[in-house]
């Protein structure tokens, strides 16, 4: 009988978006989940779609699924409560994945165009750097 390890998920913060993609990745494609946070996998269209499928696709469906789901599962227990509110409604780990991609990398971007207001943008990058290595 195998022996299940837990592996350490990563938890996200509001300013660790890069460092936080690049260990989930990993991660994911450990458990054989990246290709589809990364591209996700197509579902029937309805019903009777899903029913036309021969059985190999109905299993290669049903395993999309369950990875899918494996997936969405790890992201949901790397973020907080606040964070897991954005993505609660997400019904796919890539649509999560996208949901956090763009609202913190949004966040990181906004904080780089810092020198609009009239500070320079080494000055702006200095602080960055600052908040990120403390």
């Amino acid at each position: 009988m195998e022996h299940m390890i837990q592996p350490q998920i990563p938890r996200l913060t509001k300013t660790n978006y890069g460092n936080w993609s690049i260990q989930m990745k990993p991660l994911l494609g450990s458990q054989d989940c990246w290709d589809i946070v990364e591209k996700g996998y197509a579902e029937p269209e309805n019903a009777a779609a899903e029913e036309a499928l021969t059985n190999e696709e109905k299993r290669t469906l049903r395993d999309a699924r369950k990875r899918d789901k494996r997936a969405l599962y790890f992201i949901f227990q790397a973020v907080d409560e606040s964070t897991f509110k954005k993505i609660s409604e997400a019904t796919t780990a890539k649509q999560a994945w996208e949901i956090l991609q763009k609202s913190l990398q949004g966040v990181l971007q906004s904080k780089l165009h810092v020198n609009e207001g009239g500070a320079s943008s080494s000055y702006a990058r200095g602080c960055l750097n600052y908040m990120f290595m403390n």
